[in-house]
């Protein structure tokens, strides 16, 4: 069975869903009050897992959604694992990333996940909510609610337009047919990836599901100097064509 209760702590750390925490950045030397040390929520996982060894949670899973730095020094805590996904701060991640981060969490979905960004709250709210639209078929506002009312800290969830406009994004995109999800995620792999190098592309912006059979997704380019080209790509039909 899964973890579906945890001690009340000090550190930060509250349960969203079975298996699925979240808390603020642990540091190896806490200076801001939101802030627990990093050895003391190791051992506070430790202990989580360890009552649970009778049911199938073996092993924890600290997934770090920071980009600007991991925020503490990360030595080997096997059979546990550490999963750095670098989305920056105040942004959402781009759609095919956030369904890849989903994918993720739930090929891990018999670990412990303790998901982090700096305060837990705009990225992390951003991929915990999404998952629970994608995980319980909710809408953005039951899963933002859902997640305010277990994350206890703050009277508000994901609040910043652009995160609260992916979860929505999200939250269109799986009212469609599966067959038709199958197949939009189909081309975001072959043609966009496979038109550029993956490091130097991002899908960042609007889907616009309101016509029938039409998908439109906004793209950043990365250029050598570091500036950036947007473009416009439609799907419709199986055909792109730029807009």
């Amino acid at each position: 069975m899964p973890i579906t209760t945890i001690p009340e702590n000090n550190l930060d750390i509250r349960l969203i869903a079975p298996n699925l925490a979240v808390s603020s950045c642990p540091s190896d030397n806490p200076i801001k009050f939101y802030q627990a040390k990093l050895s003391d929520v190791i051992t506070f996982l430790n202990s989580v897992v360890s009552h649970c060894s009778s049911g199938s949670t073996k092993k924890w899973m600290m997934i770090n959604l920071r980009a600007e730095s991991i925020g503490y020094k990360w030595p080997p805590y096997e059979p546990n694992e550490f999963l750095n996904i670098k989305i920056p701060d105040h942004t959402p991640p781009g759609f095919r990333r956030l369904l890849d981060t989903i994918k993720v969490l739930h090929r891990h979905q018999d670990d412990f996940k303790l998901i982090h960004c700096k305060h837990g709250k705009g990225r992390t709210g951003t991929v915990v909510i999404c998952y629970l639209i994608w995980k319980f078929n909710l809408s953005f506002d039951e899963a933002n609610s859902l997640f305010v009312k277990k994350r206890k800290v703050y009277s508000s969830g994901v609040t910043i337009c652009s995160q609260a406009r992916y979860c929505r994004y999200l939250e269109s995109f799986m009212k469609l047919e599966e067959s038709t999800r199958v197949h939009y995620i189909d081309l975001l792999k072959n043609h966009i990836v496979s038109a550029f190098e993956l490091e130097q592309i991002e899908i960042f912006g609007a889907i616009d599901l309101s016509s029938h059979g039409k998908f439109i997704v906004k793209l950043r380019q990365f250029c050598e100097d570091e500036t950036d080209v947007e473009e416009f790509m439609q799907f419709k039909d199986c055909e792109i064509t730029f807009c």
